[in-house]
C-alpha cells in the first residue's frame, strides 16, 4: 500500500516552512560543535605535514585557512538547496510486510517494531483532512520518543480510515503493541527544546582529545618502537625536523618515553572528564536546562 501527499501540504507537517533566519541559525548551532572539530583536526594535520616538510609559514597557513573558510562556506548553499528541495518533495509512505518505507527522511527504513505510534489528528485550515504523525521507540530508554519522527498530510478523511485498518490489521497478525490514536481535535504543538551546544562542544572537545591520547598511549606502551626506522618511511625532511625537535627537548629516549607516556595518559583523562561532562549536559531534562535567551 503506497500512500502520497502533495507538495502544497509540506507547511503543515514541516516546521521549517517558511524558511526563516531563526531556523537557519538552530541549524548552525547544530552543526557549529562538529566543525569546530573537523576544522581543528584539518588545521593540525596540514601544519604539522607543513612542519614536517619545512614548508611551514605565515602564506602557507593564510593559504591553509582560506582553504577552510572555502570548504565551509560553500557547505550553506548546498543545505539550502536540499532543504529547499525537500519543501518541494512530495510526502510518500509505503506498507511493506516487514517495515514501512517513508520519504523525505534521513533513515526513511522502518521496521514494525520500532514504532510505538500512528496518531491520527484533524487540521483546522484542512477541513477533510488528516495529519498521520509516526512516534518511534526510544530503543535506550525502551518507551515512546518524545519527539515526532514523520508526518505528513492525509488530503481525504478516507485516507485516514483505510490507514488505520490497514495498521490495526497488520497489528493484530504480527502481535506487534503499537498504538493507533485517533484525535478529535489538533494535538497541541510540541515546543522545541533549546539545543545544548555547550554539552555537544564539550562532547566534540572530548573526542579531540581522546583522538589524540589513544594513539599516542599505544606508541607509548609498545615495546620495540624506534625512531629511526620510523622516520625512513617519512622522507628526509621529515626525518630530520623530527630528531631536531626529540635532541633539543629530550635528552634520552627514556625521558622521550615518559613524557609520551604522561602526555598521552593526560589527554585521555581530559578527553573522559570532557566528554562524560557533555554528555550529562545534552541529557539533562527540559525543566533543567537554563531558558534560552
Amino acid at each position: 500500500m503506497t500512500v502520497e501527499q502533495k507538495p502544497e501540504f509540506n507547511r503543515f507537517v514541516d516546521s521549517s516552512i517558511p524558511l526563516s533566519w531563526a531556523w537557519r541559525r538552530r541549524q548552525f548551532k547544530i552543526v557549529l560543535p562538529i566543525w569546530c572539530f573537523i576544522w581543528a583536526c584539518y588545521f593540525e594535520m596540514g601544519v604539522t605535514a607543513a612542519w614536517l616538510r619545512d614548508k611551514l609559514n605565515l602564506e602557507f597557513i593564510a593559504d591553509l585557512m582560506g582553504g577552510l573558510f572555502i570548504f565551509t562556506a560553500a557547505m550553506w548553499p548546498l543545505i539550502e538547496i536540499q532543504v529547499r528541495w525537500r519543501h518541494r518533495s512530495k510526502r510518500i509512505l509505503r506498507i511493506k510486510d516487514k517495515r514501512i518505507v517513508v520519504s523525505p527522511a534521513k533513515n526513511g527504513i522502518v521496521p514494525w517494531k520500532n514504532i510505538a505510534r500512528f496518531q491520527f489528528e484533524p487540521i483546522p485550515e484542512l477541513p477533510d483532512s488528516q495529519k498521520l504523525t509516526i512516534y518511534l521507540r526510544d530503543l535506550k530508554k525502551r518507551k515512546q520518543s518524545e519527539r515526532p519522527f514523520w508526518m505528513m498530510v492525509l488530503e481525504q478523511s478516507s485516507q485516514a480510515t483505510d490507514l488505520a485498518s490497514c495498521f490495526e490489521v497488520k497489528r493484530n497478525e504480527a502481535g506487534l503493541d503499537f498504538e493507533i490514536v485517533l484525535l478529535k481535535e489538533p494535538a497541541k504543538p510540541i515546543q522545541s527544546k533549546p539545543f545544548p551546544i555547550a554539552g555537544m562542544s564539550f562532547m566534540m572537545a572530548g573526542m579531540y582529545f581522546l583522538l589524540h591520547g589513544i594513539p599516542l598511549l599505544g606508541v607509548a606502551l609498545e615495546k620495540h618502537h624506534g625512531h629511526s626506522d620510523d622516520n625512513g618511511k617519512l622522507g628526509e625532511h621529515a626525518a630530520a625536523a623530527i630528531k631536531n625537535f626529540v635532541q633539543q627537548h629530550f635528552s634520552n629516549s627514556q625521558e622521550l618515553h615518559n613524557s609520551t607516556l604522561r602526555l598521552s595518559i593526560s589527554l585521555i583523562v581530559v578527553g573522559l572528564l570532557f566528554y562524560f561532562l557533555g554528555l550529562k549536559l545534552t541529557n539533562r531534562k527540559p525543566e533543567k536546562l537554563p531558558a534560552q535567551i
